[in-house]
């Protein structure tokens, strides 16, 4: 794009828009903008301060938090007669970057609500969808996960406050939403399903154990690791800096035994206590380290003799 069309954010929209007639490609372009024009700003989560996150602000700064990121997409739908509206919710405790936050931060904020999100519906030919350019705005690679995926792919990881725009038949009330175990977008691209457990914590013994269905054609191998959680979120040591790494949870592999139509991932914990599965699919490669990608999450309370 000429540096004279992002003079401003009508500009933009009217650029994209006379240059793509394809309503899903012109909503596309708009995403696409806002993702790589964005950049999240990770001051917000260690300090705590937030800078305005109204479209015009976003525009000329490049920086924000989700809330800016859906202003601009809002405004730049607006400018070319797009409808497109601001949603606001909270996505799964699991999922929300609390990692990036210092520790310090949460115990000063232990109130807040660090799941709390926002994100887009836009309409395209006539029919609603969701998008949100937060989550396709990786630090690494670009990302459509989550330009227009289907209301049941939204839905594993997004809460809207208001049912309306979870676009489902039947919507998800807050504890289903909890309960469902954690798919990402490729899972659903693949054709994968966690037939057991059916819900996202369970209790076990020493053993976890987990099927899930695929195509008869699936070429992927999937592979799974389990890493025993904090039983507190906070201790003194946790808030005091430190040079040395006192972290003495590390991962482990499960055992995968795959089947033409199904895998079952089997997980031996150590000792009593929560645990957090993570599963992938490996992509079959030459490569000795072929591209690992996330697609199911889980947590286990384990009871050890």
């Amino acid at each position: 794009m000429p540096p004279e069309a992002e003079k401003s954010i009508q500009s933009v929209a009217r650029y994209i828009a006379d240059r793509e007639p394809d309503p899903y490609l012109r909503i596309k372009a708009l995403h696409d903008y806002v993702v790589s024009r964005v950049e999240y700003d990770l001051d917000v989560l260690k300090t705590g301060n937030r800078p305005l996150q109204d479209a015009q602000t976003v525009f000329a700064t490049h920086k924000a938090v989700c809330e800016g990121y859906a202003n601009l997409f809002v405004s730049l739908g607006q400018a070319i007669d797009i409808e497109a509206v601001y949603l606001e919710g909270r996505i799964r405790r699991d999922l929300a970057p609390l990692d990036l936050i210092p520790a310090s931060l949460r115990a000063l904020n232990s109130g807040y609500d660090w799941t709390l999100h926002a994100w887009n519906a836009v309409k395209v030919a006539g029919s609603w969808q969701l998008v949100d350019t937060t989550w396709d705005d990786g630090a690494n690679s670009y990302s459509t996960n989550y330009l227009l995926p289907l209301p049941q792919v939204m839905i594993v990881s997004h809460l809207p406050n208001n049912p309306d725009w979870q676009l489902l038949n039947d919507p998800k009330s807050q504890d289903a939403f909890e309960d469902q175990p954690i798919l990402t977008p490729e899972a659903f691209i693949d054709g994968l399903t966690i037939a057991s457990p059916t819900k996202y914590e369970t209790a076990v013994q020493d053993v976890a154990v987990i099927n899930v269905q695929h195509p008869s054609n699936y070429s992927k191998k999937i592979a799974a690791l389990f890493i025993q959680t904090a039983e507190t979120e906070f201790s003194l040591e946790s808030l005091l800096p430190t040079d040395t790494q006192t972290d003495k949870f590390e991962p482990q592999q499960c055992q995968s035994q795959q089947a033409l139509s199904e895998t079952e991932i089997s997980c031996r914990f150590p000792a009593s206590g929560d645990y957090q599965v993570l599963m992938f699919s490996l992509e079959e490669a030459s490569s000795p380290e072929p591209r690992a990608t996330p697609i199911a999450q889980l947590r286990f309370q384990a009871s050890v003799n």
